[in-house]
């Protein structure tokens, strides 16, 4: 696959010593989505915006994904609330009846690798972004 040869990812819901859900070290607090077959560019910059825009939850990071018709959307969670899977849902289900977005049902996966691109257009969040930064350094 083209994908997985050429183009790097990450896995952005946490660390791992194997990329299973089983080999989960670290969570790191935030989901990824992937908003996929977006029908237009109109419409795949309507849903950034949507995304960046929100009142009810904050994005990290949101940007084009690599076949160019989706996004990939990253908000932050608070675990001691309750687990990945039910935040997932919960967010995956105010997308669908907020703004008819159908996010991957797969991105529940804990271990889901996300493929990075290169999207001069992409959105971070310059506040959280600075807060991860400052806890490297700690």
């Amino acid at each position: 696959c083209y994908k997985s040869e050429m183009l790097d990812y990450v896995t952005f819901s946490g660390c791992f010593s194997t990329r299973r859900t089983g080999g989960l070290i670290e969570h790191s607090g935030f989901l990824c989505f992937d908003i996929d077959k977006i029908e237009s560019e109109r419409r795949l910059q309507e849903i950034k915006s949507l995304l960046i825009n929100d009142e009810e939850l904050h994005t990290v990071l949101c940007f084009r994904s690599p076949s160019g018709n989706g996004l990939k959307w990253f908000t932050p969670i608070d675990l001691s609330q309750c687990g990945h899977r039910k935040w997932f849902e919960a967010i995956r289900n105010y997308l669908y009846q907020t703004y008819g977005i159908v996010a991957d049902e797969k991105c529940v996966n804990t271990s889901r690798s996300c493929f990075l691109c290169h999207d001069a257009e992409a959105y971070a969040c310059e506040e959280i972004m600075n807060n991860i930064n400052n806890n490297k350094d700690e």
